[in-house]
């Protein structure tokens, strides 16, 4: 389910979910959702090329599969080679398309049905140097010091033109942490799927740490230049402001509060260890925040209140795809203020040491953020009832609904056991009252007893029509 202070970083631009969309695994989401990433899909402490690299080495797995329709399907990730020293190291990675290259062979085959057998072979191998069919991908990290590291990556692949790139300086202060980010077409994407692109991303933040109290804070500004594009034949009437053009501010604060309702005393009955260190203690907790937001938005034009698209310029893309030049007016106010809250429980039994059925977690988390559109929405659902009065469309689109997010996971056998994710709108603005299921996502854990807290994931979003295996260290 993920902590609920993730709920206060989704507010922000920076917030990432694992994604095959990406060479480096991860891509940004929007924060205009209001709604933490669901915990199978959230970022790996680990990056993607270091993933392939250890699973490569350590695993003696030399390709990681994934499944994504923007890179045509089935694809193999591989790490080419790695370099390390005492304080950097680099990986280079490369990307097979394999789904698209028996695709390809599949309909050649069908157009030289009458061909040799040499021609045939000859046609076979000589898809191979197809350049859509690769992808390529470096990474590096440098440490100076105690408290300094610079990361960076960057990408090169056949279905877009440009290059996508990231550097990020990480600095460690006394209780906070300090970050500059720079990204060159960053991706972003939303929940039903569509995705846009922003040229050039420069941000800068100052977080706290958690501490005792559950009191947290984060300040950051981020300058957007050029003009975003919606990709993958995105039909949105509306610019995210995280993508749109200009200068914007945000702060947040919140208070965050856990409570153990029942922890199982007894002790292990087993000298062997847990599969998983972090699930061996049974327990029922409950957990709640809230917290507040200022935003401050400086775009071209300030003498509206929402970001809307102008005349659409539509471009044709290599692979068949298109993408959409959008050109964006100002219709935001340049300062707003709102609350957000979130009330989570989460519940285990079984300790995950024997070898069935000795794991069951459900974990719920109710998530509402933003409260003045929240507010909107009750008083519409009042009108609703007492004087039986819908909202048109425009309305509807002002209303946030708060959303449930609720996890579910079973040990099956040993170290595997099965996981389901799934996310629901509670909507009741309209004349189809009631959950919606806004995403779901299925999963499976084997973990790495050698390793105590680390595992293997495979995860599938029919959502987004998407699926990864990757290795997540320090996760539940």
């Amino acid at each position: 389910m993920g902590k609920t202070h993730a709920l206060m970083d989704a507010h922000f631009w920076d917030t990432e979910i694992a994604s095959p969309a990406s060479m480096n695994g991860v891509v940004g989401t929007l924060p205009d959702e209001g709604a933490a990433p669901l915990s199978l899909t959230q970022s790996s402490k680990l990056s993607r090329p270091r993933q392939v690299m250890f699973m490569h080495r350590f695993l003696h797995l030399p390709l990681l599969p994934s499944y994504s329709p923007t890179q045509g399907g089935l694809v193999f990730d591989r790490a080419v080679v790695s370099f390390q020293g005492s304080n950097w190291w680099t990986t280079l990675t490369g990307q097979f398309r394999i789904q698209k290259f028996l695709s390809g062979r599949k309909y050649k085959a069908s157009e030289n049905v009458q061909k040799s057998a040499g021609s045939k072979i000859s046609n076979l191998f000589g898809g191979l140097w197809d350049p859509l069919l690769y992808a390529h991908g470096i990474a590096s990290r440098v440490v100076f010091g105690e408290h300094t590291s610079l990361t960076a990556s960057s990408e090169l692949s056949s279905n877009d033109k440009d290059c996508r790139a990231r550097a990020i300086l990480h600095h460690k202060l006394p209780q906070h942490d300090l970050s500059l980010e720079t990204s060159w077409h960053g991706r972003f994407v939303q929940t039903q799927g569509s995705s846009w692109n922003a040229p050039l991303s420069i941000s800068l933040d100052l977080t706290s740490l958690e501490s005792d109290s559950g009191l947290r804070y984060r300040i950051g500004i981020r300058h957007n230049s050029g003009l975003p594009q919606e990709c993958d034949n995105g039909n949105s009437t509306e610019i995210p402001w995280v993508v749109s053009p200009g200068l914007s501010a945000k702060a947040a604060i919140s208070f965050e509060k856990h409570a153990k309702i029942w922890k199982d005393q007894s002790g292990p009955r087993l000298r062997q260890k847990p599969y998983n260190l972090f699930l061996s203690q049974p327990h029922v907790t409950v957990s709640t925040i809230i917290g507040s937001t200022l935003n401050a938005i400086k775009t071209g034009n300030t003498s509206s209140a929402k970001l809307k698209m102008l005349p659409v310029e539509t471009q044709s893309n290599e692979d068949g795809s298109s993408s959409s030049s959008l050109q964006a007016k100002v219709q935001r106010s340049p300062f707003s203020a709102d609350l957000f809250a979130s009330l989570g429980c989460a519940a285990q039994l079984g300790r995950f040491q024997k070898p069935l059925l000795d794991l069951t977690r459900l974990e719920a988390r109710l998530d509402i953020g933003t409260a003045s559109a929240f507010a909107t929405g009750a008083t519409w659902l009042r009108h609703k009832y007492y004087r039986s009065a819908l909202l048109d469309v425009q309305d509807r689109e002002e209303v946030s609904h708060p959303s449930l997010a609720i996890m579910m996971q079973q040990q099956i056998a040993g170290p595997l056991s099965a996981r389901i994710d799934s996310r629901y709108s509670l909507d009741f603005s309209s004349s189809k009252c009631g959950l919606h299921v806004k995403e779901i996502v299925y999963g499976l854990d084997f973990s790495l007893k050698v390793l105590t807290a680390a595992k293997v994931l495979a995860w599938y979003s029919p959502t987004r029509k998407e699926a990864m295996v990757e290795l997540r260290l320090l996760d539940r």
